[in-house]
C-alpha cells in the first residue's frame, strides 16, 4: 500500500487572541483519490484547506502550531518555497475568479509564472487542461476572447484548467459547484471524478449527496475538529460518532 500523499498532525490555527479555528486537527489524504469535507459552516473546512497550501499565512496574526507533511516532508520548513507549494498544491474557490484576461492567458498564466518559456509547450498545455476540464470543445475557437464571457459553469472549468496547467499534485476545491446551476454541478462532479485518476483531490462541500457522490474518503469536521474520518460509504451508511449520525441525518446544520 502506497503511503498517505498528505499527512496533518495536531494541527491547530488561531488569529490573534481568538478562539482556535482549527484544533488538533489528524488527517490523512490518500493518493489519486477525492476526499470529501464536509461540516456545518464556520466548522474549519475552508481554513484547513487554505492551511494545506499555506494560504492561510496571508491573513495577519496567525498562530499555526501541528504540522503538515507533503510526500514525507513538512511544508513549513525553512527550506520550502511557498510559491512552488502552491504550485504542487493547486486550489480553485467557491467562486468562479477568472482573470480579466483571454481564455488562453488565464490558463497559461501559472505555466508563465513559473517560467515557461516555450510557446510550443504553452500551447501544448493550455489545450490538455482545457481538455481535461472537459472545456476545450466549447472554446477552441475563441481562446482570444475575454474569460469574462463564459457562463458561471464554464469559468469554474477554466479556473479548474488554469490549477491544473501546472500539474500540481493536488487539486483543493473550496464549495466549487454552490454558486452553479444543477447542470454545472453535474459537469464539474463528473469532472471531479475524471481528475481522481491523475490527482489528489479534497473537496469541501455542505451538500451531503454531493459528497457521497464524488468522494472515496469523507471527513466529518464540527467546531474545528475532525469528529471522523472513514471511507465515504462506511461513514454515509454507518457512522461511528452520534454527531456524525445527526449532522447526516439533519438533527442539526
Amino acid at each position: 500500500m502506497t503511503s498517505p500523499i498528505i499527512e496533518i498532525a495536531d494541527l491547530s490555527l488561531s488569529y490573534g487572541a481568538d478562539e482556535p479555528v482549527l484544533r488538533n486537527v489528524q488527517l490523512t489524504l490518500e493518493r489519486e483519490s477525492v476526499t470529501a469535507i464536509i461540516g456545518a459552516s464556520g466548522s474549519g473546512k475552508s481554513s484547513l484547506l487554505r492551511c494545506i497550501n499555506r494560504l492561510v499565512e496571508l491573513k495577519p496574526q496567525v498562530r499555526i502550531t501541528g504540522d503538515i507533511t507533503l510526500d514525507g516532508q513538512s511544508i513549513f520548513a525553512p527550506e520550502i518555497d511557498v510559491t512552488e507549494l502552491r504550485q504542487r498544491i493547486g486550489m480553485v474557490f467557491q467562486k468562479p475568479n477568472p482573470f480579466p484576461m483571454s481564455i488562453f492567458e488565464n490558463v497559461a498564466y501559472g505555466l508563465r509564472l513559473v517560467g515557461e518559456k516555450s510557446t510550443r509547450v504553452i500551447e501544448q498545455r493550455v489545450e490538455q487542461s482545457l481538455r481535461l476540464a472537459a472545456l476545450w470543445d466549447e472554446v477552441k475557437d475563441r481562446l482570444d476572447s475575454q474569460a469574462g464571457i463564459l457562463s458561471g459553469g464554464q469559468q469554474q472549468r477554466l479556473v479548474i484548467a488554469r490549477a491544473i496547467a501546472v500539474e500540481p499534485e493536488v487539486l483543493l476545491l473550496d464549495e466549487p459547484a454552490s454558486s452553479l446551476d444543477p447542470i454545472s454541478t453535474l459537469r464539474i462532479e463528473e469532472l471531479i471524478y475524471e481528475l481522481k485518476s491523475r490527482y489528489t483531490i479534497v473537496v469541501v462541500t455542505h451538500n451531503m449527496q454531493q459528497a457521497a457522490r464524488v468522494s472515496d474518503w469523507a471527513a466529518f469536521m464540527h467546531q474545528g475538529s475532525i469528529v471522523e474520518y472513514d471511507n465515504t460509504t462506511a461513514l454515509f451508511t454507518n457512522p461511528r460518532e452520534v454527531r456524525t449520525e445527526d449532522y447526516i441525518t439533519g438533527k442539526f446544520s
